[in-house]
């Protein structure tokens, strides 16, 4: 789907870059950057409240 056939010319290097294979692994760098970011502070929220309700394993 956004892959094209190879060519034989040595002169194209980038045969294979079209926009929406940019756009796709734009989207998940984005995704994964944020989620790096979002992550840990829901697990420390999430490890909060269990900690909280005195639910914890001893």
């Amino acid at each position: 789907m956004f892959l094209k056939d190879p060519v034989k010319d040595l002169n194209v290097v980038y045969y294979n870059i079209s926009k929406p294979l940019m756009f796709m692994i734009g989207v998940a760098v984005v995704a994964t950057v944020a989620s790096i970011f979002f992550v840990q502070p829901l697990i420390s929220y999430i490890t909060e409240m269990v900690s909280m309700s005195a639910y914890t394993v001893r």
